[in-house]
C-alpha cells in the first residue's frame, strides 16, 4: 500500500515539473491525445484483398507494403554519394498489395497494372 501511494506522489510530482518546467506547453496537448484508430483498408480494398486471396490461395497477400521493404537499392551500382537520390522515390511509396510465393513478388497498385518483380 504504501509503494502505491509512494509512485502516485512520484507520478503526481513528475506531471506537476513537466507543466511547470521552462518549455512553454499548451495544456490541451498535455492532456488530448490527437491519434485515433481507423482502419487500414477501405471497403473498397477490402473486398479487393478477399478475391485476391480467393483467386491466389498459393500466394500470401499483404495489404499496403511500403516499397523500402521489399525493393532495395543495388550499392554496387551506383556512386556512393547517391544512394539516397535512389532511395528516396522508393522510401514513401507503397503498393497496394503484395503477393508473396518462394522466389518472386507480385505487386499491385490500384491505379497501376499488375507487375512482377523477380526477388533475389
Amino acid at each position: 500500500m504504501e509503494l502505491l501511494l509512494l509512485l502516485a506522489v512520484v507520478f503526481a510530482v513528475g506531471i506537476v515539473l513537466y507543466i511547470f518546467s521552462n518549455e512553454p506547453k499548451n495544456l490541451n496537448d498535455i492532456l488530448v491525445n490527437p491519434y485515433v484508430a481507423k482502419k487500414p483498408l477501405t471497403p473498397t480494398e477490402v473486398i479487393f484483398y478477399n478475391k485476391l486471396k480467393e483467386a491466389l490461395p498459393q500466394f500470401i497477400v499483404l495489404p499496403q507494403v511500403q516499397l523500402a521493404s521489399f525493393i532495395s537499392v543495388n550499392k554496387t551500382l551506383i556512386k556512393p554519394n547517391e544512394t539516397f537520390k535512389w532511395q528516396n522515390p522508393i522510401s514513401q511509396q507503397s503498393v497496394d498489395y503484395l503477393l508473396c510465393k518462394h522466389d518472386f513478388i507480385g505487386a499491385r497498385k490500384q491505379s497501376d497494372r499488375f507487375r512482377l518483380i523477380k526477388s533475389t
